[in-house]
C-alpha cells in the first residue's frame, strides 16, 4: 500500500511461504528486489527490527523500529526475470528511506544512476 499509494511508485509485493518480497521498478529496465530478513516467530521473516535505546539526558528507555532488508538489483533481462547484479543489506525508518539507501549504495558501488518509476495513470481521452 505504501509503495503504490503513498509513494506512487511502480512495483509489487509477493508472499512466498514465510518470506515476503517487494519489487520496485527502476529506469532502463532495472528492478530492486527487497526481501524481508529479520528472523521472526515460527520461521517467518519480518521487515522490522525493534531496538531499545536509552535517552542520554533523562536515562529513560525507548523503542525504535527499523526496516531491515536484503536488496538485490536485477538487470534488464530478455526473459521475464533479470539477472542479479548487486546485493546488499539496507535499513531505514520507512520504505522511502529504504529505497533511497539502496539507490545510494548502488550509485556508489556500481556507478549507476537509477530512479524508481512513478505509477502512470491510464486515462481515456476522447478526441
Amino acid at each position: 500500500m505504501e509503495l503504490e499509494g503513498k509513494l506512487r511508485l511502480q512495483g509489487g509485493v509477493q508472499y512466498l511461504g514465510k518470506v515476503s518480497t517487494l519489487t520496485v521498478v527502476l529506469n532502463d529496465g532495472y528492478e530492486l528486489l527487497f526481501t524481508s530478513t529479520v528472523p521472526g516467530f515460527n520461521g517467518t521473516s519480518n521487515w522490522y527490527k525493534w531496538r531499545e535505546l536509552v535517552e542520554p539526558v533523562t536515562k529513560r528507555n525507548f523503542r525504535i523500529s527499523q526496516l531491515r532488508s536484503s536488496v538485490t538489483l536485477l538487470t534488464p533481462g530478455s526473459d521475464t526475470e533479470g539477472e542479479p547484479y548487486y546485493t546488499a543489506g539496507v535499513e531505514g525508518s520507512n520504505l522511502e528511506s529504504l529505497i533511497k539507501s539502496a539507490l545510494d549504495k548502488i550509485a556508489h558501488h556500481c556507478s549507476l544512476r537509477l530512479v524508481p518509476l512513478p505509477v502512470v495513470l491510464n486515462r481515456n481521452i476522447e478526441s
